[in-house]
């Protein structure tokens, strides 16, 4: 079973270093690392590639409108070659709050975007050049270094989103979704998207927040104050309608999740209970799966470092 972890503190350069290598000192499959409004998760995974040797180096996700697909394949051939081919491209459409409300871009026809933007990304690093005349994007004669093999996956969450990576991505990428979304939407929309374009469905990697600490009180108190955006965030609150998520009413309206949504979605608990949910998203069909972990109570530090090691004795087991 392949087991990873999430960095999701991306402001400081040495911390993100000192995550990815402790997270190789654990044996971890991978470390993925997100692009919001941080580091440049690129940047800090090429040079992550020194101090590693071993474990695989992902971004999720990093947003594709502000970049045109050239640019985003150049740097990620050249991280690729920085880590010796451990690298794993994840990008994403984003959110209309962030590409309109902040950046001022338009956040035009996402599902015609993303074909369009994987298919010129993997053409220029397969292939070293692209010519494409899309509706989104007129690429002719663009070349670039041949990296080593680069995985490029995509975000999914809604079924036309899960057809396009089935179809032309890699793998697709999940973020707070349950098993249960996993298993009835992502799985087969993904194959059919895979078989539709004649091919094997690419690997589905589940990502979720993670903690090991048996305070229910306090773990909740930690989602609210890391997460409650997600549930407002349009793209996140229709899939978690459409999984019908036990006690996600009040979630969905103010972002506030309940207890038992938390028990839908996230691992929390001791060991053993952090265990049986991260196989319920194997279960469910996920090929990876990459906790997060977030500090509960004041020792945000201590927290992080008990979720680690705690993670790192399940890997081990189910190795």
């Amino acid at each position: 079973m392949k087991i990873s972890v999430f960095c999701a503190e991306v402001s400081k350069p040495q911390s993100v270093l000192s995550f990815i290598t402790k997270a190789e000192e654990l044996n971890f499959y991978g470390v993925w690392l997100p692009q919001i409004m941080g580091l440049d998760s690129m940047t800090m995974l090429a040079v992550a590639g020194g101090p590693t040797s071993t474990i695989k180096l992902g971004t999720s996700v990093v947003p594709t409108y502000p970049r045109h697909p050239s640019v985003m394949a150049q740097q990620a051939a050249t991280v690729a070659m920085l880590t010796d081919g451990r690298f794993r491209l994840g990008i994403g459409t984003s959110h209309v709050p962030v590409i309109e409300g902040m950046l001022g871009l338009s956040f035009d026809r996402p599902i015609s975007h993303m074909r369009e933007y994987v298919t010129i990304v993997k053409e220029l690093l397969n292939d070293s050049s692209s010519n494409l005349e899309g509706d989104h994007y007129r690429v002719h004669t663009v070349s670039l270094v041949k990296p080593p093999p680069t995985p490029v996956m995509m975000s999914v969450l809604s079924q036309q989103m899960c057809r396009v990576a089935g179809s032309v991505a890699d793998g697709g990428i999940t973020w707070v979704a349950p098993p249960e979304h996993i298993a009835a939407t992502v799985i087969p929309e993904m194959a059919r998207g895979a078989q539709q374009a004649g091919r094997e469905r690419p690997p589905v990697v589940a990502e979720v927040p993670c903690a090991i600490d048996t305070d229910r009180d306090a773990v909740r108190a930690a989602v609210n104050k890391n997460f409650s955006i997600y549930p407002t965030l349009p793209f996140y609150n229709t899939m978690m309608r459409q999984a019908s998520i036990p006690g996600s009413e009040e979630a969905l309206r103010t972002g506030i999740w309940s207890p038992q949504m938390i028990d839908a979605i996230i691992p929390s608990g001791d060991e053993d209970a952090v265990a049986r949910k991260i196989q319920q998203f194997f279960d469910a069909g996920a090929d990876e799966v990459v906790l997060a972990p977030f500090p509960v109570g004041d020792d945000a530090g201590a927290s992080i470092d008990r979720t680690l090691t705690g993670l790192s004795a399940i890997a081990s087991d189910r190795s």
